[in-house]
């Protein structure tokens, strides 16, 4: 199987080339300039790989939350491979591309873990959170370890608790008019993290026969498509 992963929903462009189970990846930290790379580090992969864009057999991106730039380039990018080359698209949570891409010898330091396999066995429970501005948050729980979206929700800031996030590791964005500083701020995406997630989510898919076309991008102005917690 061979398949192009890609996200630029925050100051990190990466993106990587799957071919029958050989990994070709580029990422790259270049805030307000993935417009500028994106499309010739895809074509450098290609080069690398000596393979063809037509034998993509799928093609997966980060869906956001992220800046209107940033997400609306990888979905019309995504689009464009899909639509030239008739193959589905595979959306994938950015921010669950986040908590799969953190540098777990940081995140040791700021827990009472004392070992990656102690973490594991905690089930490497990771909470994201993103400003999304104009009052909201984005808040999303994950089971790193088993590839588990716990759940990924919009709050109202007058909403938020410590409770919502118990028991997690927190990263992402800080946001002081809640008193919500997380651990770790300095996050990134490497979508290698998230190559085998794709692949099971492209083979469920195919299989209930809903592969598409289409793209959902999810900005981080306002709740897009995605429900606020008091509309679930």
């Amino acid at each position: 199987m061979k398949f192009l992963v890609l996200d630029t929903s925050t100051s990190y462009c990466s993106v990587a080339l799957s071919v029958d189970g050989q990994i070709y990846d580029d990422t790259r930290h270049i805030p307000r300039q993935h417009n500028k790379y994106l499309l010739q580090m895809i074509s450098d992969l290609f080069d690398k790989a000596n393979i063809d864009k037509k034998s993509l057999d799928f093609i997966a991106y980060g869906v956001g939350p992220g800046s209107f730039v940033g997400v609306r380039l990888a979905a019309s990018v995504a689009q464009g491979f899909a639509v030239s080359l008739d193959i589905p698209i595979i959306g994938f949570s950015s921010m669950f591309a986040i908590a799969k891409s953190l540098n777990y010898e940081k995140l040791m330091l700021f827990s009472q873990a004392p070992t990656t396999e102690s973490m594991e066995s905690n089930q490497a429970k990771i909470v994201v959170v993103l400003d999304a501005k104009m009052g909201d948050f984005y808040l999303g729980l994950y089971d790193v370890a088993s590839d588990c979206i716990v759940s990924e929700n919009v709050y109202k800031l007058d909403e938020y608790s410590p409770e919502l996030h118990k028991d997690y590791y927190l990263i992402g964005d800080e946001i002081a008019e809640i008193n919500l500083f997380p651990n770790i701020v300095d996050f990134k995406i490497d979508v290698v993290s998230v190559v085998e997630f794709v692949t099971d989510l492209y083979n469920e898919q195919k299989s209930q026969n809903v592969l598409t076309h289409e793209t959902y991008p999810v900005y981080l102005r306002g709740t897009s498509h995605w429900k606020t917690k008091k509309e679930h």
